[in-house]
């Protein structure tokens, strides 16, 4: 089978990779002139999935990552500038450079099917195949087209016209700094925290660092806070020290938040926006990763739902007795799940930001139960338990 993807980023490299290895004839089409620098900067991979990649070809044990076994959580000490100890919560995970899963997964697509600074100006869908119009002139023929062309997606407003995205009422703020930048440990000996406070939640952790060491010494510090913030109010895009970013209050922010924000030379801010096509394939048009649902952050990395929605896709085209039958019911699968997730997602994001309590003023015993709430079915060390 022929294949045209739209986007060269991570889920178009996985879904070529893939589609590649079982054997159908596949180009990649990314309007980029040149490689992909960094998105995101840092990674958080269950274990599970880390080996699930293993196990599909996509990487191997050449990739550099970060490991933790458990996630501090802490808030805002009351009345003392410090931090408050809320528990320990067991999670395996492993902790990625953006910029070296990406290059690890475009190594994995063959140099010739990779076509750069190559931008599809307009689909044109038909029962039974898709015609590619380029910017740049020419036309190309497709059995089937994937769109992993993320949160713009060309593909989504092919399939879904009325999915378009929705402000979640927070931005995001993240950045990187050097971990030999940094006078002490801002993790205290952890390998990853999560900073929780009401009308907020900030995670930070290392990952390897550009010299792919995860050494201590060696490694970049991942920061980054989902604050709820009225539209209109920052500036969203990136850059070199602050800008036109508003750094917020120092009251309403955690400490160690707070201070990190302050050190760091390079920030970006985003506001954070959601939503899940009701359908993930239309004739010979189909949507993985970002391009098919972007959820709150609280669901984990999106580069783990591209992985399940380009695996998934080829056992299904694989296993079904038609093209068509392959992709209309892969394409239910999705958008089933799609819906599930972001069911999930909205409720973890009205507890750990909207609905939060005042957890610096809260009792021991009371936090302590708010932990246990929080987290069912993983391990929890509480103070004084």
């Amino acid at each position: 089978m022929r294949v045209g993807i739209i986007g060269g980023s991570i889920a178009g490299c996985v879904t070529a990779a893939l589609l590649h290895r079982a054997g159908h004839d596949v180009i990649v089409f990314e309007r980029s002139e040149s490689d992909f620098v960094s998105r995101g900067a840092g990674i958080v991979t269950p274990t599970a999935a880390w080996h699930d990649m293993m196990v599909h070809g996509l990487i191997d044990a050449a990739l550099p990552a970060c490991q933790a076994d458990y996630f501090r959580f802490v808030t805002r000490g009351s009345g003392t500038g410090q931090q408050r100890w809320l528990g320990d919560v067991q999670m395996s995970f492993r902790l990625l450079n953006w910029a070296h899963l990406y290059q690890c997964l475009r190594r994995c697509v063959p140099g010739d099917l990779y076509r750069r600074a190559s931008t599809v100006e307009l689909a044109e869908v038909r029962p039974q195949g898709t015609t590619l119009h380029l910017r740049q002139g020419g036309s190309l023929d497709f059995d089937l087209v994937v769109c992993a062309d993320g949160y713009r997606s060309m593909g989504r407003r092919l399939i879904d016209p009325d999915a378009t995205p929705r402000y979640r009422g927070m931005v995001l703020w993240r950045g990187l700094l050097h971990e030999s930048d940094i006078r002490v440990d801002a993790l205290g000996g952890c390998n990853g925290r999560r900073v929780v406070y009401r009308g907020g939640h900030g995670v930070v952790y290392y990952i390897p660092g550009s010299g792919r060491s995860t050494e201590p010494g060696k490694r970049l510090l991942m920061w980054g806070y989902a604050a709820a913030v009225q539209l209109g109010s920052v500036r969203e895009g990136a850059s070199g020290g602050q800008g036109g970013l508003r750094v917020p209050p120092r009251g309403p922010v955690a400490p160690l938040l707070f201070e990190l924000v302050q050190r760091c030379g390079n920030s970006s801010i985003q506001a954070i926006c959601s939503v899940a096509a009701r359908s993930y394939a239309h004739d010979r048009v189909c949507l993985v990763g970002d391009a098919g649902a972007v959820f709150p952050p609280f669901t984990g990395s999106g580069v783990l739902r591209a992985v399940a929605n380009a695996t998934s896709l080829v056992d299904a085209l694989a296993d079904a007795p038609t093209i068509d039958d392959g992709l209309r019911r892969w394409g239910e699968a999705q958008a089933q799940v799609a819906a599930q997730v972001m069911a999930v997602a909205e409720r973890i994001e009205r507890s750990a930001v909207f609905d939060m309590p005042d957890l610096a003023t809260m009792p021991t015993a009371a936090a302590n139960d708010w932990m246990s709430a929080a987290h069912p079915g993983l391990v929890v060390t509480l103070p004084g338990v």
